[in-house]
């Protein structure tokens, strides 16, 4: 830990530390996955994060791959372009969770997502937390994962110090997962012990029946997660709801409204949305971030293998 004097800095250090007051529960909202390229030095960098599963990032890896064969044939490298081509189609039909192609090293990396929950529900965004976007405009925010050096040794302010500790002894409740996925957590604590706080992100809740549901993925900033929102109330919604006139009038209208505002919590007709804050930690050995696990939700095959196996059972697709 380190102590930063500078007024962002201290900004953000103290409204932490307010969190960990006003939200002082901490609740885990599930795993989340980053394809990530291991630097000269060591360290690992994030080329992008997915919260699905750990196969949207091996198809990114496909595609990186591509990318970079391309650009071997820019400056007339065959034996890079062949290396390159060779690797993706190896994430088209292999369930890789590392890859090496030439010197350079890439991995699945696995993380976890956390919400700090109060009297009053989910913490929103904080006032220090990026958000330069106007409203309709949050998907032009540069991501702030997208480069990020996951760098355990990296010094970091005191409420984030605490934070990272906080996260690392987090355990999955045996009364709310599986035993596998219990299990895998706690061989966690001892195979990685160490960690990364990812930036956060934000998502939609919905207040239902007595409780907070998420309705969304993470967003980069809170304006492209609320632009997420508008386009739900002014398509999803209605079609949802297409029996009832009046409620579909009412979203739209709502819609009309919070799209040109920079709101953290609305109500619509019985319905409560707010924005609210996730904590991310990406957990780290002495070989580098955590891969997936084997109790992860992980159904996907590689595109070429699923095209195989549609094949064997018999569907075919038109040109």
């Amino acid at each position: 830990m380190a102590r930063f004097d500078d007024p962002v800095s201290v900004i953000s250090d103290t409204e932490a530390w307010r969190a960990r007051d006003t939200y002082p529960d901490i609740m885990g909202r599930g795993p989340m996955f980053a394809l990530v390229e291991q630097e000269a030095d060591g360290r690992w960098r994030v080329i992008v994060a997915d919260e699905g599963n750990p196969q949207g990032c091996r198809d990114e890896l496909a595609r990186e791959c591509r990318v970079r064969a391309a650009e071997a044939v820019a400056v007339k490298d065959r034996e890079a372009q062949r290396l390159w081509l060779t690797g993706a189609r190896r994430m088209d039909w292999e369930k890789l969770n590392e890859l090496r192609v030439g010197e350079c090293r890439f991995r699945i990396a696995r993380g976890d997502m956390f919400i700090r929950m109060g009297p009053d529900g989910p913490e929103p965004p904080r006032p220090s937390d990026p958000d330069p976007m106007r409203p309709g405009e949050g998907y032009r925010a540069r991501s702030r994962t997208r480069g990020f050096l996951i760098d355990p040794a990296a010094a970091t302010g005191m409420s984030e110090g605490m934070l990272r500790i906080d996260l690392l002894s987090f355990v999955y409740p045996s009364s709310r997962v599986p035993h596998d996925v219990r299990a895998d957590s706690l061989r966690a604590l001892q195979s990685h012990p160490g960690g990364v706080l990812l930036p956060p992100v934000f998502a939609i809740t919905e207040f239902t029946e007595g409780r907070w549901t998420p309705m969304t993925g993470g967003a980069d900033t809170p304006q492209a997660i609320r632009d997420s929102l508008v386009t739900y109330l002014r398509e999803v919604a209605p079609m949802l709801h297409e029996d009832d006139p009046a409620l579909v009038a009412r979203f739209r209208a709502a819609a009309d409204e919070l799209a040109y505002t920079r709101w953290d919590e609305t109500r619509i007709a019985d319905r409560h949305y707010r924005v609210m804050r996730l904590e991310r930690l990406v957990r780290v050995g002495p070989d580098g971030p955590e891969p997936p696990r084997a109790s992860d939700w992980d159904p996907e095959l590689p595109v070429q293998a699923q095209a195989e196996r549609d094949r064997l059972n018999g569907v075919r697709y038109d040109d």
